[in-house]
């Protein structure tokens, strides 16, 4: 699969908690298709340093810089992000929000995703709990 600019980085009439949705569905679909401007428009960009990934079961990835280096590992792979039951919330005053979110990820050896019954492939579930921050225009 190639980088595309198919996927628009903002969504017209989304309420707070669509967006909220949004940011996370759009990290993870940037990393399936290969789409470096469409991921960096999930992340933060003022607040860089403040940026953090806990990944099941190993140590929370901090820092925009090494975020996107997981982004350079995995989109040399084929993957597929399933990202279910969500729950997302607005706090009071809405300038933060949470959201939980289960997912089932499967990676692939580039060029082996799509040809199905690979025994390479790597499946992992995970857990996201993600804290969010309004920036502004959004």
């Amino acid at each position: 699969m190639s980088t595309t600019n198919f996927y628009p980085h903002s969504l017209p009439g989304l309420t707070d908690r669509e967006a909220v949705i949004d940011a996370v569905i759009r990290a993870c679909h940037a990393i399936d298709v290969r789409d470096k401007a469409l991921w960096d428009s999930a992340w933060s960009t003022t607040r860089s340093s403040e940026v953090s990934m806990p990944i099941t079961g190993r140590e929370t990835i901090k820092g925009k810089e090494a975020i996107d280096a997981l982004f350079g590992i995995a989109s040399r792979l084929d993957t597929h992000h399933m990202t279910s039951s969500i729950r997302a919330w607005i706090h009071e005053g809405g300038e933060t929000a949470s959201l939980t979110a289960a997912a089932t990820n499967q990676h692939y050896p580039a060029g082996e995703g799509i040809k199905g019954g690979t025994e390479r492939a790597f499946i992992a579930g995970s857990r996201y709990e993600v804290a969010l921050v309004r920036e502004e225009g959004g």
